[in-house]
């Protein structure tokens, strides 16, 4: 690839809103029959053409061999999903742009990258901070039930689960950290899972990260499988770090790569 098919897919951007983005998630881009209009009424695609300076974010979506989502939900509900996707000759970026009315669906800015910086959107995408671990008086994991997990995302008019829920997470995290069960308490947080998997059966198979961020620190979510049934869950202190490297072990290795 030269330096200047680089330059132009690290800086390829389009603002999509809701209606179009989910359009193209469902859909894809066929060659034919298929506009995609950008948030000022633009035409991005048509026919299976980009407009110019969009076609390396189309040409890669076309041919992807490999989807990551980050699905980000605040304790106030608002949602966050951001989505990185590989192929042969690159990978895209896909991020929200929030508002701050809950009511408004968001619009999303895609972006092109060249393949070699998909460890750098990850981290960009991740958005993980070194928090200082002043707060965290324990290191143990401590457990929770999954209905518990779960219902820290309900549907509208579920505030009483989701209040419940946020309840039993911070009385199971209070004496590993109280600076993260009172954020948890008053909804200060959020619940972040990481899910990819191939586009093909011949590559990696679906995997996840999860945690939940805090302005005291992050507590990583994971299972333990029981002998009999079921899964144990639990909590446990981590640090930024350790959570991106779990996330960037998703990612297809070099080898699997060269596949494409």
């Amino acid at each position: 690839m030269t330096e200047q098919a680089n330059t132009d897919r690290e800086n390829t951007g389009v603002e999509l809103g809701f209606e179009s983005f989910m359009s193209l998630l469902e859909r894809g881009i066929p060659s034919e029959g298929f506009t995609v209009v950008d948030v000022n009424d633009r035409v991005v695609v048509s026919g299976g053409q980009g407009s110019d300076g969009t076609g390396a974010i189309w040409s890669t979506l076309r041919d992807y061999r490999f989807q990551l989502t980050i699905a980000s939900v605040a304790g106030n509900g608002v949602e966050d999903n951001r989505f990185l996707w590989l192929g042969p000759e690159g990978c895209v970026s896909a991020q929200t742009v929030v508002t701050s009315e809950v009511s408004t669906p968001p619009s999303f800015v895609l972006k092109a990258h060249p393949l070699s910086s998909r460890y750098t959107v990850l981290f960009d995408l991740a958005d993980l901070a070194p928090i200082p671990r002043n707060d965290v008086t324990s290191s143990e994991a401590v457990k929770i039930a999954a209905e518990t997990w779960e219902n820290l995302v309900v549907e509208p008019g579920e505030e009483q689960k989701l209040h419940k829920a946020q309840q039993g997470v911070a009385e199971a995290v209070r004496g590993v950290s109280p600076g993260m069960a009172e954020d948890i308490t008053q909804g200060l947080y959020d619940q972040v899972v990481v899910a990819s998997g191939a586009q093909t059966d011949e590559g990696p198979a679906p995997m996840a990260t999860a945690w939940i961020s805090t302005s005291h620190g992050y507590l990583s979510f994971f299972s333990e499988p029981r002998k009999i049934f079921g899964s144990s869950h639990y909590l446990e202190p981590a640090e930024a770090w350790v959570l991106f490297m779990m996330a960037a072990h998703q990612l297809p290795t070099e080898q699997q790569i060269s596949t494409w």
